[in-house]
């Protein structure tokens, strides 16, 4: 019994060591797990780990080109983690065990330095807006762009008319408005084309109207048509001074016309700054001084709608004054029963003339080569006739036809301001 009991005691320092050394053996296995597991996630950066009982996962800014990596997936904690060595400067024997490491998220892009903006002058100012051209009403009223009057010399063979008289102007709110000068002298006879007072016989003028508002048309007749035409400008057109003045240098006499209410207004509206019976004196006034400030050099105005306004003796009057004290002469389209234009000017002294013809109301040739004839027996019937048209191509190529041979038929072209004298 005594010899078990020795021999029992002799095997338990054995075991022990036994014990131990496969306790030290599983140490080390799972030391050598945890080198492993560290050693795949943590930078090998021993310095990191001296002194310090935590880790900071720090990676690199992600450059413009990669794409952020995915997050890793969550990691367990090893079983009892150990430091393959001890750390230098800590007591021999003791382990600093770092706690797992954080589960590191998808690293957010690190803000780029953005470049500061240079200044920039500032911007120049727009220019302001053009105000809208006033509604043109029943007249056409020319598409931008605007075509530029043409410049071309004036015709040779056509007597030169007189230059703008700064006597004969005085200055307006609206522009510069035609006056009887100091000395006595009137614009219709001043600027009137040349014309022998001595002439005997039938004096024929044709008076083409609406011009300005067609460029092609107003420049086709200052060029073609023979000078003995008188043109009448819508005061509403474009360049108007332009085409006045060109014009005038080719010999043609000029007038403007002026807008007056004729029968069935609104419906029939002949354009802005109509004068109207159912404005006050003062307001017609004002619109009459509109219309001629648009020019210089013309030699009166022309009424060639304006029915129902000619018809009321207590709204026509004061124009016809003012026409009179400027030194104008006033023509009207005749047919209408009720004017009184005529009756007017009489007793006011006022040059007047009536337009008996319309010549192109049919555009066929042989109806304006009948008109052109009826023209010249009314002619040689009184002494002096005028016909009234408008800038159509047949028109004009049917006048021109007609004016070179009057002569030879005996009649002679004449401007409105010579007509308007004979039926004085």
């Amino acid at each position: 019994m005594a010899d078990g009991e020795e021999r029992r005691r002799a095997r338990i320092p054995g075991r022990r060591i036994v014990g131990l050394a496969v306790l030290f053996m599983l140490l080390v296995g799972a030391a050598a797990g945890a080198i492993l597991w560290f050693g795949a996630r943590v930078p090998a950066d021993k310095a990191a780990w001296r002194g310090v009982a935590s880790v900071t996962l720090k990676l690199p800014p992600a450059g413009p080109s990669t794409p952020p990596p995915a997050a890793l997936p969550p990691v367990e904690p090893p079983p009892a983690p150990v430091l393959p060595e001890p750390v230098p400067g800590t007591r021999t024997g003791t382990v600093a065990t770092p706690p797992p490491p954080p589960v590191p998220s998808a690293p957010q892009p690190q803000p780029q330095p953005q470049p500061q903006p240079q200044s920039k002058p500032a911007a120049p100012p727009r220019p302001a807006a053009k105000p809208p051209a006033p509604p043109a009403g029943a007249p056409p009223s020319p598409s931008p762009p605007v075509t530029p009057a043409p410049s071309f010399p004036a015709r040779t063979g056509e007597p030169k008319l007189a230059a703008i008289d700064p006597a004969l102007t005085e200055r307006a709110k609206d522009g510069v408005l035609p006056i009887i000068a100091r000395d006595g002298r009137q614009p219709w006879q001043v600027y009137a084309r040349p014309f022998d007072k001595a002439e005997k016989r039938p004096r024929i003028a044709v008076v083409l109207t609406n011009m300005g508002l067609s460029a092609s048309a107003t420049e086709q007749a200052i060029r073609n048509l023979p000078g003995g035409v008188t043109l009448a400008f819508a005061p509403f057109a474009e360049r108007l001074t332009d085409w006045v003045n060109l014009a005038r240098a080719s010999g043609h006499e000029v007038l403007i016309n002026l807008p007056m209410e004729p029968e069935g207004y609104p419906r029939n509206d002949p354009g802005p700054k109509t004068l109207l019976t159912s404005l006050s004196e003062a307001e017609n006034q004002d619109r009459l001084d509109w219309v001629l400030t648009r020019a210089s050099g013309y030699v009166g105005v022309a009424n060639l709608t304006g029915a129902r306004f000619a018809a009321s003796a207590k709204d026509l009057q004061p124009v016809m004054k003012t026409l009179r004290q400027r030194g104008l002469l006033f023509l009207e389209r005749a047919g209408s029963r009720h004017t009184t234009a005529g009756e007017l000017a009489r007793e006011l002294g006022l040059p007047f003339a009536a337009a008996q013809i319309l010549i192109d109301a049919d555009l066929s040739r042989a109806s304006i080569d009948g008109k052109l004839t009826e023209l010249e027996r009314a002619a040689k019937r009184d002494g002096a006739a005028i016909g009234l048209a408008l800038p159509y191509p047949v028109t004009q190529e049917r006048l021109s036809v007609w004016a070179a041979g009057l002569e030879a038929r005996g009649f002679v072209l004449a401007p409105v301001s010579a007509a308007a004298v004979a039926s004085k």
